[in-house]
């Protein structure tokens, strides 16, 4: 459901607001006789308010409250009650429930605000949604969105790639010679300014490529350039892919599993970039594609380091999982993080001690003492050859990248 001029509806009582009379006032509003001072004081909240947002959120918070909802502790734009979900994002209401709870939700907002109902949902916020009853599976995928940008940057789809990047790719600064004219550097932003959306909300193939190539938006040089155009061109080979989710799978597929992996010293700076995905029911629901903060002297550490962005990802979840009904406050919500790092696994699993990692940062035991020590999480060793989020990590070659995009749950063709 979509609230018609939702920032209209909230009322202003924490913050003095005046604004200046307009010189036609008093001729469209005769009977009303202003004194000297041309200032009213704004009760309402109105578009253009840096206040706007948070007043309609306190609204739509205070009435959820009024009729039963309790505000998820995971996200604070999640409302539940039992049996019906509300999620809100700006003026956009995504209800989920049963049908006869989600008719009875849309008379109970029509009641309130003005709105229009767009029906079962087909798209939201630029994502397609697809659902398969008689396989129970659904996708999501933003295949409009990606022929937009084709056809905003002039690519035609017969002129494909098969990778997002060459395989084995490096970025580097680029050289003063090598800097881009404005124009160019203009085009280049927009290219990678356009393809992020698409990197965090269905396509996680792309995160690693569209991550290295916003590391140098500030410089780019000719060489990137090139990069950028062979993504869009990899874009106009696998517009319409997206990320598959079935409950039909296998019992293994219900719980939440976490893939977490490290290419040591990989950055022109010698940090390492790091992979994290987190799937269910086949497909990824949370990865991430980033540098690591800090130098890791061995690639012991830096797999511990990303395992910890994995755990801090899980217990998020668990908070996630409870405010659905999931698990009982009782019942364990222990899920597993998988690792190809030996010695690592041993280290925050096993609680061995190893010379690597002597110097290792307070920050970094929390995997092992908050999570694995508390029986949170369970770490376990899995070969490289099945570790998931390496495709997060590097560019592969295309076996292995369509071997891991397949992981995530991706519907890429061989």
């Amino acid at each position: 459901m979509d609230v018609d001029t939702a920032f209209l509806n909230g009322e202003l009582t924490d913050t003095e607001i005046l604004m200046e009379v307009p010189e036609f006032f008093e001729e469209i509003f005769p009977e009303i006789r202003l004194k000297s001072k041309p200032y009213l004081k704004l009760k309402k909240s109105l578009y253009g308010l840096k206040q706007a947002p948070r007043v309609w959120w306190t609204v739509v918070r205070r009435f959820f409250k009024e009729i039963g909802f309790e505000e998820s502790a995971a996200d604070p734009n999640l409302f539940i009650r039992k049996g019906l979900y509300v999620l809100l994002y700006v003026d956009d209401l995504l209800i989920i429930g049963n049908r006869i709870n989600v008719d009875s939700m849309k008379k109970t907002i029509s009641s309130k605000w003005k709105c229009k109902d767009l029906g079962e949902t087909s798209i939201f916020l630029g994502i397609q949604i697809e659902r398969n009853r008689r396989d129970r599976s659904l996708k999501i995928h933003q295949s409009n969105y990606t022929k937009k940008i084709l056809y905003r940057f002039g690519i035609d789809l017969s002129d494909t790639k098969d990778l997002p990047l060459p395989p084995g790719t490096v970025i580097r600064d680029a050289g003063s010679d090598d800097l881009l004219c404005e124009d160019d550097k203009t085009l280049y932003l927009q290219i990678v300014g356009s393809t992020i959306y698409s990197s965090n909300c269905t396509r996680p193939d792309i995160a690693y490529a569209v991550g290295q190539l916003a590391r140098v938006m500030h410089a780019p040089g000719e060489s990137h350039l090139v990069l950028a155009k062979h993504l869009l061109q990899y874009l106009a080979g696998t517009y319409s892919v997206g990320t598959v989710y079935s409950n039909r799978l296998n019992m293994l597929s219900y719980e939440y599993r976490a893939y977490t992996d490290s290419t040591w010293g990989s950055a022109a700076d010698r940090k390492s970039v790091q992979g994290v995905a987190l799937i269910r029911y086949g497909g990824a629901i949370v990865w991430s594609s980033t540098k690591q903060k800090s130098t890791s002297l061995c690639t012991m550490e830096a797999e511990i380091i990303a395992a910890n962005e994995g755990a801090k990802e899980l217990a998020w979840m668990e908070k996630l999982v409870k405010d659905l009904g999931e698990r009982s406050e009782e019942e364990p919500f222990i899920p597993t993080l998988y690792c190809d790092n030996a010695s690592g696994v041993d280290w925050m699993q096993e609680n061995k001690f190893h010379s690597k990692a002597k110097h290792i940062d307070i920050r970094w035991h929390y995997i092992r003492k908050d999570m694995v020590d508390t029986k949170r999480l369970h770490v376990v060793w899995i070969p490289g050859t099945e570790q998931t989020a390496d495709i997060l990590t590097k560019q592969l070659t295309y076996p292995g990248f369509i071997t891991h995009g397949k992981g995530l749950g991706l519907d890429l063709e061989c």
